[in-house]
Order: structure tokens, then C-alpha cells, then sequence
């Protein structure tokens, strides 16, 4: 094969690749926008199935507090994550990625060694980096 049929045949290749790895890219962030949080839910024990048995909005500084968070949609790899807040300072922000297919049930937790200030808290659910619910709870 002359020189300049190996150099159009590599340009072609390398095109192929890269035309390959744009139309991916597109299935990723569309996989992300299908992801709905549908419910958030806090108390101080979850299940197997991640859901929270008995729902609060008050805590005890000592308290190991789970947020549950439902979701609806279909994706191979979304980040899901929770910021846990105290008026506008980030206490602690934990992500995970999550791949469903429907319905799925995901945990997050906090606590803190010597036990939380009393105050409000929010937590931010965010998808993609994208905050989409936010739950306000209390510290007493």
C-alpha cells in the first residue's frame, strides 16, 4: 500500500473512533436527564431495601441520620449524590453512581462523633451535580 493510502486509511480510523466516542457521549447525558427523584425520605434506620422504617424531621444530636432517595428512569451510570448542609455551609457531601433500570431505592447517611449542633439542616439531592429536592430537618 503506497504512503499516502496508509495516511488516509489511519485519518479514517481515527475519525471512525472519534465519531464513535461523540455519539456515546450524547446516551450519557441523556441516561442522566431520565433520572427523576421522586421521593426523599429522613429518619434514623433504613432496611435492606434502603427505605427508611419510620420518618422523622427532628433529630438528636447523636443520631445517625439516613436519607432514602426513590428514583424512576433508566440509566447505565448517573451520579446521585447528597450535600448535607447547615445554613450555607456544606457539612458533608457523599455521591455514588447509581445505574437503574425503573424504580430504585438509594441510602445516604451522616453522623458526626460528639453529635451534631442544634439548628436546621438541609439536605440537597443532586443528579448529575444538578440539585433537584431538598429536605429541611432539625437538630434539638
Amino acid at each position: 500500500m503506497p504512503f499516502p493510502a496508509l495516511v488516509v486509511a489511519a485519518v479514517g480510523l481515527a475519525c471512525l473512533a472519534c465519531n464513535a466516542q461523540q455519539a456515546a457521549a450524547p446516551e450519557t447525558a441523556a441516561g442522566a436527564a431520565n433520572i427523576t427523584v421522586t421521593e426523599v425520605t429522613l429518619g434514623t434506620e433504613v432496611g435492606l431495601d434502603k427505605k427508611v422504617r419510620a420518618p422523622k424531621e427532628v433529630f438528636a444530636p447523636e443520631d445517625t441520620i439516613y436519607a432514602s432517595v426513590v428514583t424512576e428512569g433508566r440509566s447505565s451510570d448517573t451520579l446521585l449524590a447528597a450535600r448535607w448542609l447547615q445554613g450555607e455551609t456544606v457539612v458533608q457531601e457523599i455521591a455514588q453512581a447509581i445505574a437503574p433500570d425503573g424504580a430504585a431505592t438509594s441510602e445516604f447517611h451522616i453522623s458526626k462523633p460528639g453529635g451534631f449542633a442544634r439548628g436546621t439542616y438541609d439536605v440537597e439531592i443532586l443528579v448529575e451535580g444538578r440539585p433537584v429536592q431538598k429536605r429541611r430537618f432539625t437538630v434539638q
